[in-house]
Formats: structure tokens, sequence, C-alpha cells
């Protein structure tokens, strides 16, 4: 295999006419749809039950399907496929799987490995939740997954403060620009980390000040004095900076237009390895941003699988769109059977850092100059 994807590129392509109507149309959808929400269902906007599966619902859900089908259609309507990329999807190594005597010696890059590794822990993960649904809850319970999550955005983090230090001692252009870049991600990734833990409290046998009283679990962290709004947001500025942005990136290219802030931009690596976060829904299937975002990435997984010119990737995608759905089908069928509705959420909350950790791994290069916004050497 080449040391770049090989694909035929569509970043030059004349914008389709179609796609501007295709998109104002899905937008459109969107806001009859919370409108609908508010006036027709009469149902607060985030409302976090048992998912719902009669006439009327399900037909919200084939509404909340079609506008994200016309979303994403609204990207790809190209029939160059997908472009080369934002990154190299070898730039991190190739791993052989087989003897070096073999006729056919197989190889595979260092980044599907990972996003393979990603699917069987998904796959793992739902024969824990079918064979031991306490083993599933008490791992949550017991602060193990959030301990976990905390260390992976904790880590991020480090990553991040590390090249602002040695951005610091660098010199070159645009560099005032990645220094704050990298900071702020070090600093949300940092606060999010410690949110998790709730800054050490129980460690540091802290109480919870009076000022955060109303908190809902008497913990000291901000995201529990308003839990729905905070988690629903959370989870909805992560799909659309790992799911959406890296997408909109092949199809559009952002990266070249935003200057060293493409930098920043995730890659379809990042995609891949986040899409199944996605995926970890019961109790919040109601909820019209959670079915959006499930149907979306849905709709971008095809895309890769179909349209992408590279087989490695293209059998990479169709592996993360089975267990993708696989995994929402069974939280919708056996959710009602989990000792809490809202465990499948909070390994949501893991996939998601260890998704942050992948994407400071991949960006940190590209700050200090190894790598350029495209994902090729740098010339500097």
């Amino acid at each position: 295999m080449s040391n770049e994807l090989v694909e035929t590129t569509g970043r030059n392509a004349p914008c389709h006419p179609i796609r501007p109507v295709l998109l104002i149309i899905s937008v459109i959808g969107v806001l009859g749809l919370i409108a609908a929400d508010v006036w027709w269902f009469e149902r607060p906007f985030l409302d976090e039950d048992a998912p719902e599966f009669h006439g009327i619902t399900l037909l919200r859900t084939f509404a909340i399907a079609v506008t994200a089908w016309l979303f994403v259609a609204a990207f790809r309507m190209s029939r160059n496929g997908f472009s080369a990329g934002a990154e190299q999807w070898n730039n991190w190594g190739v791993l052989s799987l087989a003897q070096p005597q073999c006729r056919c010696p197989r190889s595979a890059s260092v980044k599907s490995v990972i996003v393979a590794t990603i699917i069987l822990l998904g796959i793992f993960l739902l024969m824990v939740f079918f064979r031991d649904k306490k083993t599933f809850t008490s791992a949550v319970a017991e602060g193990i997954i959030e301990e976990l999550s905390a260390i992976l955005c904790l880590l991020a983090a480090l990553a991040f403060a590390v090249v602002t230090l040695k951005l610091a001692r660098k010199r070159g252009p645009d560099k005032g620009v990645k220094m704050l870049g990298a900071a702020l991600f070090a600093g949300i990734f940092f606060v999010i980390g410690m949110e998790e833990v709730s800054w050490l409290q129980q460690l540091l046998d802290i109480e919870t000040p009076e000022i955060l009283g109303a908190n809902r679990q008497g913990e000291l962290n901000l995201h529990n004095l308003a839990t729905n709004h905070v988690e629903n947001a959370y989870y909805l500025g992560t799909f659309v900076f790992l799911v959406v942005l890296p997408f909109l990136d092949d199809t559009i290219s952002i990266t070249r237009r935003l200057g060293p802030i493409g930098n920043f931009i995730p890659s379809r690596f990042v995609l891949f390895s986040s899409a199944i976060a996605v995926a970890y829904n019961y109790d919040m299937w109601n909820v019209l941003l959670t079915q959006l975002a499930f149907f979306i990435s849905f709709f971008i997984l095809i895309s890769y699988s179909r349209d992408s010119a590279d087989r490695e990737l293209k059998r990479l995608a169709r592996a993360v769109l089975a267990v993708y759905c696989v995994t929402q089908l069974v939280f919708l069928a056996g959710g009602d059977r989990m000792l809490r509705d809202w465990d499948a959420t909070e390994y949501k909350e893991f996939f998601i850092p260890l998704a942050f950790l992948l994407y400071a791994i991949e960006t940190a290069p590209k700050l200090l100059g190894d790598e350029d916004a495209t994902g090729s050497p740098s010339s500097r």
C-alpha cells in the first residue's frame, strides 16, 4: 500500500447546484422537528426517558432520519468520491499481520489497527452487557470508567500543554495562533477531566461548598448543576467536532480554507475512532439531538463505506458501521434491563475522551511543524 491513501479527488470540483438546496431543506427540517416537539408533541426538548416506539414517535424518527440524510447528501454530491483526506492514513506506520515467509503477507496501518481495537472493545462491552449486566453497571458505579475517562482527558490536556511549551521556544509563521489553540485545548480537556472526578474531591476529602448546594449529586463539580443541559451540550459539541467536521473536511476541504487554524480540524481517523460513542444511547434516545446525531453519523459512515476508493478504508468503514448499528439496536432493544437507565451514556463518556487523546496525538506533529495541515511532511 502506498504511503498515502490513493483516492480520486473531488476537492476542487465545483459545488453541485443542488447542494445548497438540500442543505437549506435539512435546516428547515430541523427547525420543523423542533417546532413539532414543542407545539405538537408538547414534550420537553431534553426529555429523557425510556425510548418510545409507537406510531407517532416512529414517524418522528423517520422524519429525523430523512433530515439527517438530506444534510449528509448535501455534502456528498460529487461523483469523484472522497479526496485524499486531511491526513496520511499510514503516517503512524504499518504493522505486518503475517510471517515474512508467507507468500501473501498482509499489513495494516497503525491507525487501522487502532480503529479495529476500538471496534473489538465495543464488541467486548456488548458481550459484557449480554452476559452480566451487574458487571456492566459496576464498572460505572464503582468509578472505574469515570477514572479512565478522566485519565484520557488529562493525557490529552498534557499533550497540548507540552505542544504549547514547545511552540513557545520555536520560531515560525502562525506561532501565536498555534500556541493559543493548543493552550485552549489543553485547558478544555483539563477541565473536562477534572470535572469527571469532581476535582479529586473524594481523594482529597473535600466537602462540597454551600454555593454548590444545588448540585444534583452533591459533588464538587459544575456539570451536575444542570446535568441534562450540560451533558446534551457536551454530546452535541463532541459529535460536531469529532464526526461532522472531519466529514466536511473530506468533502469541502475546511483545512485549506482556515489557514493555520486548519491544523486543529480532526481527521477521518478521529471520526472512525469516535463514531461508536454516538451509538451509546438509551434513556436519551427520545431527545431530538440524540437521534439527529445518530442518523447523521449513520449516513456519514455509509458514505465512507460506499464512496471511498481505498479498499482498507472502505472495509474499516463497513466494520465501524456494523458495530455502530448493532450497538444502538442492542441498547434500544435491551436497555430496559439495564440496572440504571443512564449506564450506556457513561460508556459514551469513555469513548469520547479516548477520541480526544487520539486527536491530541495526531494534532501535535502538525502544530510543531512535522506535518502541515494536509498531513504531508512539512517543507519548513
